[in-house]
């Protein structure tokens, strides 16, 4: 299990004084697809085709009706870019949010960094957290699931689409997930209580 230099280098200087990185990673990068959206996606492509032949087809029939052919040409295209523009423009903005984001687990807290423009770290300090659960794939890559803190939201009461979109601390489809996880619970275990 292998540090990411460059999440290392941008979470080392939120480090309190006496706090130390475990482990750092990042999620990956490309237009992917997982389970977790898998459902989204479904009915964002079909929203978006039945959106872009429905609305677009009216209009441009309506167009057509007066005789004008560049109106009804617009008004498909426009429609068209509008329906097939969410499934296609989602997949694009999550890629570019988790190019930007890192993650770490110190001696005292889980920290997630993540922004487009103005970067974010939230910290989480381990003794707070109430569950953290383990989503394996077959390939060994994997996400970690963290209910907030104490009197927060329980795991699966907060579901967001896309997964970079998620307010709640998240390791989201990292490498060797199953040896961060054990190494997360045993910084639980030897945290300091605040």
């Amino acid at each position: 299990m292998e540090n990411d230099p460059e999440a290392y280098a941008l979470l080392e200087p939120e480090l309190e004084p006496g706090e130390r990185l475990l482990w750092t990673g990042r999620p990956p990068s490309g237009l992917w697809s997982s389970s977790d959206i898998l459902a989204w996606e479904v009915f964002s492509w079909a929203f978006g085709l039945i959106f872009a032949f429905m609305a677009g087809g009216t209009s441009s029939m309506m167009a057509l009706d007066r005789g004008d052919i560049s109106g009804a040409v617009m008004s498909g295209l426009f429609f068209g870019v509008i329906g097939l523009g969410s499934p296609i423009g989602t997949r694009i903005w999550d890629r570019a949010v988790r190019r930007r984001t890192c993650y770490g687990i110190s001696n005292r807290r889980v920290l997630v960094r993540r922004g487009l423009r103005n970067a974010t770290t939230m910290s989480y300090r381990l003794d707070q957290l109430v569950e953290v659960a383990l989503r394996e794939q077959a390939v060994g890559t994997g996400t970690i699931d963290f209910a907030k803190q104490r009197g927060g939201p329980r795991l699966n009461e907060h579901k967001a689409f896309p997964p970079s979109a998620r307010k709640w601390p998240v390791f989201d489809r990292i490498a060797n997930a199953r040896a961060v996880y054990m190494l997360l619970d045993e910084a639980i275990a030897e945290a300091p209580v605040s």
